[in-house]
């Protein structure tokens, strides 16, 4: 196989998953088992800033347990919304991957709880598109490690990065400024108001970053 000298890492959420909608759909299952929109996202920020963990369901319910009047069946309700993830990825995703898979090596990663993250990845059907899929716990300092060993196990390829958390990229570009830095802002994006400081590019989709793959990469 010819090696490729190109090397496109992705983020999971919020670049290439719905991660907005797919987190409503998930609390609108809690709501039909007696937990109100305000007990939700109370243990919701409590997981995410009180035990500076990622989200995790099952921790979520341990938290809700008592509260909730049939734990059984939203844990089935939720494992079916995972096996459902392809249905939130963006549109544009398989075409941007299948555009580029023949000159790029593409790898994935992601920040989250490894068995939740993995679970939602796998569920998309898009392994095969990847030479590497990574999943790290923590916060986000985590992430920025992951990506720093990545580039620094690569720095024979031309790398590009497509990500939507501004500090990642700026933490990125500051140690490697010779990547190229794309912020995807999707509409409606956790991220999608914050700016970069040092981003290259900002896209609203991948439909825009093909040409950059394909010219500036």
């Amino acid at each position: 196989m010819l090696k490729k000298d190109k090397l496109v890492i992705l983020d999971f959420d919020h670049t290439i998953f719905n991660t907005e909608l797919f987190k409503r759909h998930l609390k609108t299952i809690f709501m039909r088992y007696n937990v109100s929109s305000e007990r939700y996202e109370q243990t919701y920020t409590y997981i995410k800033k009180k035990l500076k963990r990622p989200y995790d369901p099952a921790l979520h319910l341990r938290l809700l347990e008592g509260e909730i009047t049939d734990i059984q069946s939203l844990m089935a309700e939720v494992n079916g919304l995972v096996s459902n993830s392809k249905t939130y990825l963006y549109d544009d995703v398989i075409s941007f991957l299948e555009s580029i898979k023949d000159e790029c090596e593409l790898f994935l990663v992601s920040l989250g709880t490894k068995r939740f993250q993995e679970a939602k990845i796998n569920s998309c059907q898009i392994n095969g598109f990847f030479s590497k899929i990574i999943v790290t716990e923590g916060d986000g300092s985590f992430m920025k490690d992951v990506l720093k060993d990545v580039i620094n196990e690569h720095r024979d390829k031309k790398i590009a990065i497509i990500e939507d958390v501004p500090d990642n990229i700026d933490y990125i570009k500051r140690g490697f400024p010779y990547i190229v830095a794309i912020k995807i802002e999707r509409p409606g994006g956790k991220y999608s108001e914050e700016k970069a400081e040092l981003n290259n590019f900002t896209v609203k989709g991948l439909y825009q970053a093909t040409n950059i793959v394909k010219c500036i990469l």
